[in-house]
């Protein structure tokens, strides 16, 4: 099994049918997925070429090179990486200046460990992969940790329109079999938000005072960005004054990340259609989607899945 890039493309080694996870919404339609150890990829993704073989990539990262200054940024799909990845970079620039790569050039999950060997230091890496997925030596190094997270009935509507609007993974219908799918567990993206959420609490929890890790609500990034980037900055241990704090709060405000987004577009159509990462933004949009009964089925499985969950999470 072998996976190269062609023409700026990656291509799959064969899939095996004991791989492939076929999952229907509500209404009987499939979305055909393929498993890698607790993560799934539509097919639509994989087809399309736009990440690796995680087959192979995944074992290839666990033995990636790290250096003490990385820094990660770690978050479940629409939990805010974009937006935390352009406040970091400013922060390390000492400039309220969106960075003019995107976030996908320095994605773990997007590319082959060796893509980043020429990245000038300090690298600013994000991923949506869980810990256990991410190079060994994090641990080795103490390289820096930003944990986002974000109220799961939120994160469940973006995502959908997110996967809808690029359009490569072959999301149908409506928000409310997307919904059903993001229940289950095994939609056509990466880890079930569940399991994903409850293995981040126990990372976090078994290397206390090993690895520094900053957790980060995205509630509180939307209505207090200004402490919230202090926060950043004092943990990447940057000097900062209260001037720059605040412009960089402004550039980082939801309806300029959006122009930012279109502006980067017009660069890096290539990759993707960048603003399209930037939707709403809204705390407790959720309700504009969610039926009464999804509503109160969401909530029952919370108690049943998420019990042992010491995150308090805010919708609205």
């Amino acid at each position: 099994m072998s996976s190269v890039k062609v023409n700026g493309k990656y291509i799959w080694g064969d899939i095996a049918e004991s791989e492939i996870v076929r999952q229907y919404d509500r209404k009987g339609r499939e979305v055909t997925c393929i498993q890698i150890n607790d993560m799934y990829r539509s097919l639509y993704n994989v087809n399309a070429g736009q990440v690796p073989d995680l087959r192979v990539t995944l074992k290839l990262l666990q033995d990636m090179p790290m250096r003490a200054d990385d820094i990660l940024i770690c978050a479940y799909v629409k939990a805010g990486t974009h937006w935390m990845w352009e406040i970091v970079n400013m922060l390390l620039k000492g400039s309220a200046e969106y960075d003019k790569t995107v976030k996908e050039e320095n994605m773990l999950d997007f590319h082959f460990p060796s893509e980043f060997d020429d990245l000038k230091s300090p690298r600013v890496f994000n991923s949506h992969f869980t810990w256990r997925h991410l190079p060994r030596e994090v641990h080795e190094k103490k390289c820096k940790i930003i944990f986002l997270q974000r109220n799961p009935k939120d994160t469940a509507v973006s995502y959908f329109h997110h996967m809808k609007n690029i359009g490569i993974y072959g999301i149908e219908g409506d928000c409310g079999d997307f919904i059903d799918l993001f229940m289950k567990g095994k939609g056509p993206g990466y880890k079930c938000w569940f399991d994903y959420t409850l293995e981040w609490q126990q990372f976090k929890e078994d290397t206390a005072h090993q690895v520094p890790i900053l957790s980060l609500m995205y509630e509180d990034l939307k209505r207090d960005p200004v402490s919230q980037i202090q926060k950043v900055a004092e943990f990447l241990k940057v000097p900062v004054d209260t001037q720059l704090i605040a412009a960089i709060a402004e550039k980082c405000e939801f309806k300029n990340m959006q122009k930012a987004g279109h502006d980067k577009n017009e660069v890096h159509q290539s990759i993707s259609n960048y603003h399209m990462f930037y939707r709403k933004g809204q705390i407790g949009d959720w309700k504009n989607w969610f039926t009464v009964t999804q509503s109160e089925e969401f909530d029952e499985l919370m108690k049943q899945r998420m019990g042992k969950c010491k995150t308090k999470f805010v919708y609205e």
